[in-house]
């Protein structure tokens, strides 16, 4: 079909910075957030948080069905960003309100953060997730345009971030951490109706499916598919959630978070522009390679930490600069993979099933999420109860863990090959 307008991509893009605003405020902010409570609160909160991830799973499949039987004149995808848009702005700002405050009690302050989190998580964040990573396919069938479609994705995502984590504090320190977050709600909110208004979809294969074809999408390339995108999740959950704590114990400034992210995140974001090139080459050798590169960089800074108990910032900032140009090709081909496989499913089997197979990838995103949340609560409880400078423990996450994560990138990649992928890079 013709190509998609600018208008439309832009559009799209804003749909990613609405939810990429929960993203980044989850990723990078909640933690720091729930320290404010005391750290007699801090273990049973990362319990909480943990465990809502898992039970979330059950949400992203239910979801995922339901996007798939939508049939309403707006569509099957774009419903949601518009009817969710005001319950996420609302939700967002409830989440970052310190309860044990209001002297209620410490039962009713844990029940009041299992249910704001699990509001904004489960359903909210679940349902605008997996409508807007379908929208993709509804758009337009051309493979091109889907990539730049992804490319705008992931742009507003590393867009939001950047500025979240730039702009928090100082608004922090300017209001508080609940009228912060209902700001960046009432903008959350402005995206999905801009994203609503700004698109189209104009694919309407029908989801035929029964539930006994649902076993035909458990292919090999689906799990590698799956675990690539857990090994993207923990390498970035390992940037981004505990960077506050690594700046305070190595640099001593939680402000640097700011500088942090767009030495990361502003190559990473250059880099992006040009994947459409170097995925001429097969997404798999591609990602091979880059975390290859990965695996040397964090060595150089687990050197300068663990045999010099010292890390120059300067060095710092060229490894994460490094970092970010690395993991631009996996950011992009983690939710092409995905397309993929939809492609080559209905190729073999005459099915098309897109909810569910992005119900796996968001399955698996909380799990990823849920493992990163309890490594990082686990090794930075006793950073928040002493204030230990130079902390081993949260070293580990920036280096160790991250180098183990590439290793397996590197495995399983050796193992993927897709028809229809190869069958694209032939012509």
């Amino acid at each position: 079909m013709e190509k998609v307008s600018l208008k439309e991509k832009i559009s799209y893009g804003l749909g990613s910075m609405g939810y990429n605003i929960a993203n980044a405020s989850l990723a990078t902010f909640i933690l720091p957030f729930y320290q404010t409570f005391g750290p007699e609160f801090y273990g049973i909160i990362i319990l909480i948080i943990t465990f809502s991830k898992l039970f979330d799973i059950i949400s992203d499949i239910i979801f995922g069905y339901i996007v798939d039987n939508t049939k309403t004149k707006l569509g099957k995808s774009r419903p949601y960003l518009l009817f969710l848009s005001i319950p996420f702005m609302i939700i967002l700002s409830l989440t970052f309100i310190n309860p044990f405050s209001f002297g209620i009690g410490n039962f009713l302050s844990y029940l009041y953060i299992i249910i704001t989190y699990n509001l904004l998580t489960t359903i909210v964040y679940t349902g605008i997730n997996i409508s807007h990573s379908t929208l993709n396919l509804r758009i337009t069938d051309n493979i091109k345009e889907r990539q730049i479609l992804n490319l705008f994705r992931v742009y507003g995502a590393f867009i939001c971030t950047i500025l979240i984590n730039n702009i928090t504090y100082p608004l922090i320190n300017i209001f508080n951490w609940q009228i912060t977050w209902t700001i960046y709600g009432i903008f959350g909110m402005i995206f999905f109706i801009l994203c609503f208004k700004g698109t189209k979809e104009r694919i309407f294969i029908k989801n035929n499916y029964k539930i006994k074809e649902l076993k035909n999408i458990i292919s090999k390339n689906y799990i590698i598919s799956l675990l690539s995108y857990m090994f993207l999740i923990l390498k970035r959950s390992l940037v981004t959630i505990p960077l506050v704590f690594f700046a305070s114990s190595w640099f001593h400034s939680p402000f640097l978070v700011g500088l942090f992210t767009i030495s990361f995140m502003v190559p990473m974001t250059i880099a992006i522009g040009f994947t459409p090139k170097i995925f001429r080459f097969e997404k798999s050798k591609v990602l091979i390679i880059t975390n290859i590169i990965y695996i040397l960089s964090c060595s150089l800074i687990l050197f300068f930490g663990l045999y010099l108990n010292f890390i120059p910032l300067v060095l710092l900032i060229i490894c994460f600069i490094i970092n970010g140009i690395m993991m631009a090709p996996h950011e992009v081909s983690s939710h092409l993979f995905f397309i993929d496989i939809i492609e080559e499913n209905f190729e073999k089997n005459s099915v098309k099933i897109e909810g569910l197979i992005f119900s796996g990838a968001a399955i698996i995103k909380k799990i990823g999420e849920s493992i990163s949340y309890f490594i990082v609560g686990l090794l930075t409880i006793s950073f928040i109860q002493t204030n230990i400078s130079n902390s081993i423990p949260i070293l580990i996450l920036f280096t160790i863990v991250p180098i183990i994560i590439s290793f397996g990138t590197i495995f399983i990649m050796c193992f993927y090959k897709n028809r229809y992928e190869l069958e694209y890079l032939k012509n």
